[in-house]
């Protein structure tokens, strides 16, 4: 028999994540409790502001590329028409994630859980396109 089998975690918390307790209402076992066990989701009061923090990121990135760029409006969103204008943007856009990720940090959320929430914030996210008949 093989030591490792029959060796318990070191601590409380991590035998308790071990059995699959305590998980994060973000993370996989939340959105399982969800979905198959009909448990209804709340969010918490930091889950709404990173969601919040999310879209300010989205809304502030749009509002400086519509002063920088000149290209066409494709998808309700400007593009860029040089490769000047799109350095710029991404710049800015950089920046403003940086600096909103460290409000996202105090708030108790790592980089992966503030990238996910920019993501689910995108007016152009799945989770957010209307569905429509084809």
């Amino acid at each position: 028999m093989n030591t490792n089998d029959t060796q318990l975690p070191s601590d409380s918390t991590e035998a308790n994540k071990a059995a699959g307790g305590d998980c994060p209402s973000t993370s996989c076992c939340a959105s399982f409790e969800r979905e198959y066990l009909g448990m209804p989701y709340t969010p918490t009061k930091e889950e709404i502001r990173l969601r919040e923090l999310a879209e300010e990121y989205h809304t502030t990135c749009e509002d400086y590329d519509r002063t920088i760029c000149t290209g066409p409006v494709k998808d309700g969103a400007i593009l860029p028409a040089t490769g000047e204008e799109a350095a710029a943007i991404n710049r800015h856009a950089t920046a403003v994630r940086n600096g909103l990720f460290r409000r996202a940090q105090e708030l108790g959320f790592d980089r992966q859980q503030w990238m996910e929430a920019i993501v689910e914030a995108s007016p152009r996210s799945r989770h957010n396109t209307p569905i429509t008949d084809a």
